[in-house]
């Protein structure tokens, strides 16, 4: 059997470039979210802990890939808030909602005909 120079490629039977692969997506995927800021940076991390034996002959490893992605970004709005005959109510401004007072009376009626407010 000939013995051959660790490699990334090979170490842990490959499983830690199919890990490196796995969060690649991810950035890739963060990268093309049209939520995300897209000048960010995105980070992607191989750690390999290296244990050494007693006699330095040989180690253990473990090995863990892990990304930071760019966060979404935040969504918001304005919403208007009013309050008629006790009842408090809010609708959100997206320039075509009728004022919050007539949308609490439209409420308001709605109850009456259900008979909560008798």
């Amino acid at each position: 059997m000939s013995e051959k120079f660790v490699q990334l490629e090979t170490l842990a039977k490959g499983a830690i470039m199919e890990k490196f692969e796995l969060e690649f997506a991810k950035v890739l995927g963060n990268i093309i979210d049209p939520n995300t800021k897209p000048t960010a940076a995105r980070t992607i991390t191989i750690k390999l802990k290296i244990t050494p034996f007693d006699d330095r002959q040989g180690a253990r490893y473990v090995a863990s890939v892990s990304s930071s992605l760019a966060p979404h970004d935040d969504v918001g709005g304005t919403m208007l808030i009013g309050s008629s005959g006790g009842i408090v109510g809010a609708v959100e401004r997206d320039g075509a909602e009728t004022p919050i007072i007539q949308e609490i009376n439209r409420r308001e009626k709605i109850f009456d005909n259900q008979g909560v407010n008798e």
